[in-house]
């Protein structure tokens, strides 16, 4: 795929395009509010979302693009995030690099992102946006990014042609060096939660993402919806196939979790679910968990303790 070439006044394409039509006080900051209270964007809307519908509907991603193509792929979490077009939110570690490459912490799988695109990183008390020399940049509301720039909740920030919003819970602040805002929040789970092992349980927040909780007090491992969805259709089968063969036990076919999860493509196919199970598996490598997803041909996937 081409891509344009940058100067020193480029502005990504999402960010033309929205300055275009947006009104002018689009890129505001949002009105004063505790962090986790309603939108992360308006503050106006109190279904629980991190960001309302309304909102989202602000946000640009290219033509035939899908959720599937970002994908966090580190187990720590402040509770910071950025939330994409679809309303799934993507956790930010103190120092998170986003880009096109395996090693990055946030994975954004289209043409107009470098392998090294930008960072976000937790200093001096706030969370700062650099630009790592992209070829296509990065945009902070309708404005381009080139040194260190400092994040506000409810911000826009676009990686190439991909936007989203920079949201902050209660919690997302709490506990880390310079931070004299923000007091420690209890997590509210949406549902009660589902355990995946003796020592592992699977939570869903109120914005609809997940949480791998651990009974010995380790940082969690935070899940996109999709992922959350995963875990939670193997479990479920795992449950059903109690008095199944050991060999069989708890085996989905690919062909059922292409039917039974929502996906964001029109034609969802294998790959999508390799993707989405390699993902999972790396998260559960990187916190240690006695958690694994096991894949046997004709059989498919199931979930089961690590070993």
């Amino acid at each position: 795929m081409s891509r344009r070439s940058r100067t020193a006044s480029t502005v990504p394409t999402a960010h033309r395009d929205r300055a275009a039509s947006a009104a002018p006080d689009d890129d505001a900051a949002p009105p004063p509010g505790e962090p986790g209270t309603g939108c992360g964007v308006c503050r106006r809307d109190l279904t629980g979302a991190l960001v309302c519908r309304r909102c989202l509907r602000r946000l640009t991603v290219p033509a035939g693009m899908s959720s599937e193509q970002i994908a966090v792929v580190h187990a720590e979490s402040t509770g910071a995030a950025l939330v994409d077009v679809w309303g799934n939110h993507h956790a930010l570690a103190r120092t998170t690099t986003i880009g096109r490459a395996l090693a990055a912490e946030l994975q954004i799988l289209h043409g107009t992102i470098s392998r090294y695109h930008a960072t976000i990183a937790w200093t001096s008390g706030g969370w700062w946006l650099t630009d790592l020399r992209s070829t296509n940049g990065s945009g902070l509301g309708a404005t381009s990014v080139t040194g260190p720039v400092q994040l506000r909740p409810g911000q826009r920030v676009a990686f190439g042609d991909v936007a989203m919003f920079f949201v902050e819970t209660a919690r997302s602040t709490a506990g880390l060096p310079g931070n004299r805002d923000h007091a420690t929040a209890t997590l509210h789970a949406a549902a009660p939660p589902e355990a995946l092992g003796d020592s592992l349980e699977l939570v869903e927040t109120p914005s609809g993402a997940g949480l791998i909780v651990f009974a010995d007090g380790r940082p969690e491992v935070c899940l996109t919806w999709m992922q959350l969805e995963l875990l939670r259709a193997l479990c479920r089968r795992r449950r059903e196939d109690a008095q199944a063969p050991p060999e069989r036990r708890g085996f989905v076919a690919t062909t059922a979790l292409l039917g039974a999860l929502p996906w964001d493509s029109v034609r969802p196919h294998a790959d999508h679910v390799k993707q989405l199970v390699r993902r999972v598996r790396r998260l559960l490598a990187d916190a240690r968990a006695d958690l694994e997803i096991e894949s046997r041909r004709h059989l498919g996937y199931r979930v089961g303790p690590r070993g």
